[in-house]
C-alpha cells in the first residue's frame, strides 16, 4: 500500500526505498507505546476496537504454541471454497465475462466484520460509477487519473481516522471529559445524522474523482538524450501554455542534469524550472502518454510509445557546439525556447480543437 501511494504520488523508488527505511526505523520507537495507548483505551480485539487480522493471527500462533486448537473443519472449508472459486473464475475468464470471482476481495469479505466491510464495498461501487461515467466520455488516461484520486482521498481518510482514533484514546486515558456532548452516543437521532454524514461523504469522494478524470486530459511527452535543455525548457513551457489541462513530462534515454542555461533562460520569462530534474524514459508510464514529441536533430532519440501519436520537432542542442561566450551561449537557448514556446502555441491549439 506504501508503494503504491508512493508511485501515485511520482515518487521514485529510491525515495520510496528511503521513506520505508526511515518508518521502520520510527515505528520501532512509536508502534509500542501507541498499541499500548490503544489498549488500555479500548481493549485490542473487543467491540470497541475490533482487529480481525490480529485476532486470525493471534488464534494461529497460539495453537501452534500448544495454547489451543485450530479449526481443522472450517480451515479445509475455507480451502474447498478457495479452489471452488478459482476454478469458476478462470472459467468465467475464459468465456470473456464482464463479472468475475475474485478470491482475494472474497475472502476480504469474508474474515472481515461487517462494519468494515461495508465501506469497502461502498468505495467500489463508487469507483464504479466514476468510471462508468468517464469511459463513456474519455480515454483510459482519463479514468485511471479519476481512480488514483480516489485512491489518494481513501489514503487520506485511513490515515486521519487512525490518527482521530489516537487522539481520543490519550483523551479517554488521561480521564478528560468532553465539555460539549452535541448528540446522545446512540438513538434515531444519532442514526440519522451518521447516514446523511455518511452519504455527503460518499457524494464528496464521487465528485472529487469525477473532477479527476476533467482535471486528466491528455498527456504529453518531450523526449530528447540527455534531458537537460531542450526537454527541459519545453516541459516548463507546456505548464504554462497547454494550461491544467494536460499532463505535463519529459525524459531522455541518457539523463544527465537541468542545465544551468535552461534554468536562467526560463526565469526571465517568469517560468520556474527548480522543481524539474534530469528523468530516464523508464520513469514514464506510457499508459499515461497521448503526445509524444521528439526534440532530437543530429541524436536519436529514445523510441518506444507505440499507441500514443508521434510529433518530431527537431531542433539542435543548445548546450552542444564549440566552446562560445557566455552571452552566445545563452541567446542559443533564448533562441531555443522561443521557438518551442511558438511551436507550443500551434500544438495548444491542435489538442483544443481535438
Amino acid at each position: 500500500q506504501d508503494l503504491k501511494t508512493g508511485y501515485l504520488v511520482g515518487a521514485t523508488p529510491r525515495n520510496q526505498q528511503i521513506v520505508e527505511i526511515i518508518g521502520a526505523v520510527v515505528a520501532a520507537f512509536v508502534m509500542s507505546p501507541v498499541l499500548m495507548l490503544l489498549h488500555k483505551a479500548y481493549v485490542i480485539g473487543s467491540e470497541k476496537m475490533l482487529a480481525p487480522q490480529a485476532t486470525l493471527f493471534a488464534k494461529l500462533a497460539q495453537a501452534l504454541m500448544g495454547q489451543g486448537e485450530l479449526p481443522w473443519g472450517l480451515i479445509g472449508a475455507g480451502a474447498a471454497m478457495g479452489v471452488a472459486i478459482v476454478v469458476a473464475d478462470a472459467v468465467l475468464e475464459k468465456r470473456q465475462s464482464r463479472f468475475r470471482l475474485h478470491l482475494m476481495p472474497i475472502a476480504v469479505g469474508i474474515y472481515l466484520p461487517f462494519m468494515m466491510a461495508v465501506p469497502i464495498l461502498l468505495g467500489g461501487l463508487i469507483q464504479w460509477l466514476v468510471l462508468n461515467r468517464v469511459t463513456a466520455s474519455r480515454n483510459e488516461t482519463a479514468a485511471r487519473h479519476a481512480v488514483h484520486r480516489g485512491v489518494l482521498v481513501s489514503s487520506g481518510l485511513i490515515a486521519g481516522e487512525a490518527i482521530a482514533g489516537i487522539l481520543l484514546a490519550g483523551v479517554i486515558v488521561a480521564g478528560v471529559s468532553l465539555p460539549v456532548h452535541v448528540l446522545s452516543e446512540e438513538g434515531l437521532t444519532m442514526d440519522i445524522t451518521s447516514l446523511v454524514m455518511l452519504a455527503g461523504l460518499l457524494w464528496a469522494m464521487y465528485r472529487l474523482s469525477s473532477s479527476a478524470a476533467d482535471e486528466g486530459g491528455q498527456g504529453v511527452l518531450f523526449l530528447c538524450v540527455a534531458n537537460s535543455a531542450r526537454s527541459q525548457m519545453a516541459e516548463g513551457l507546456a505548464r504554462s501554455v497547454l494550461g491544467e489541462g494536460c499532463r505535463v513530462y519529459s525524459a531522455g534515454s541518457q539523463p544527465t542534469q537541468v542545465r544551468p542555461e535552461a534554468r536562467q533562460v526560463m526565469t526571465e520569462i517568469g517560468i520556474d524550472l527548480a522543481d524539474q530534474r534530469s528523468k530516464g524514459v523508464e520513469e514514464i508510464s506510457a499508459s499515461d502518454v497521448d503526445v509524444v514529441v521528439t526534440l532530437c536533430a543530429e541524436e536519436v532519440c529514445p523510441t518506444g510509445f507505440d499507441k500514443a501519436r508521434k510529433l518530431n520537432w527537431a531542433m539542435e542542442d543548445p548546450a552542444g557546439g564549440e566552446a562560445e561566450s557566455e552571452e552566445e551561449r545563452l541567446a542559443r537557448f533564448r533562441k531555443t525556447r522561443d521557438e518551442l514556446k511558438e511551436r507550443l502555441g500551434r500544438l495548444a491549439e491542435e489538442l483544443k480543437n481535438g
